[in-house]
């Protein structure tokens, strides 16, 4: 039963959220780490993989669905959530042939929840999988642009990764 006038914050402890979140994450990370078995650099494993991942161009954008969320970058082991990540968009890349002289690569992030904070994501290892997989030369800026956005939904969370050509202007800022 609601009682008028109490919100569910009035009840929660942020700090024990925020802790939850990362066991959970870590958990999720050793999982993954469990069904895809010793896994060398440059070896590709597809354990789970087909399911998770689509890839797919759409007039010359390559659009690649994870059917999981980017997490937080905090308070998790780097090694494994690179690895994880690193794999997840090899296996996304392993058939595009494709190479950009600069790239504008946008990260959907689709949360269940409606609050996160976009920069605390951990989308570097998204972008270091378009210099690895050889879209681009490198990841300075010369080469690369990139936003994140982020969106909600319930249903069918998961992080959406497009990748084009960047434009020569992007008239998003007034000049």
């Amino acid at each position: 039963m609601r009682r008028e006038g109490v919100k569910l914050t009035d009840y929660t402890n942020h700090n024990e959220l925020k802790e939850a979140y990362v066991l959970i994450e870590q958990s999720r990370l050793k999982l993954w780490q469990a069904l895809n078995p010793a896994i060398e650099p440059g070896e590709e494993f597809q354990m789970l993989q087909d399911t998770l991942i689509k890839t797919e161009e759409i007039n010359g954008v390559i659009k690649i669905t994870v059917d999981d969320i980017l997490p937080r970058d905090v308070g998790l082991p780097k090694a494994p959530l690179k690895l994880h990540w690193l794999g997840m968009m090899h296996h996304a890349l392993k058939n595009v042939d494709r190479r950009f002289d600069k790239v504008l690569c946008v990260i959907r992030v689709y949360s269940p929840a409606s609050y996160w904070d976009v920069d605390n994501r951990a989308y570097k290892y998204i972008i270091d999988s378009l210099r690895y997989n050889k879209l681009i030369k490198d990841d300075r800026q010369n080469y690369l642009s990139f936003m994140v956005l982020g969106e909600m939904d319930k249903e069918h969370p998961r992080t959406e990764i497009y990748i084009m050509e960047h434009p020569k202007t992007l008239n998003l800022i007034p000049e």
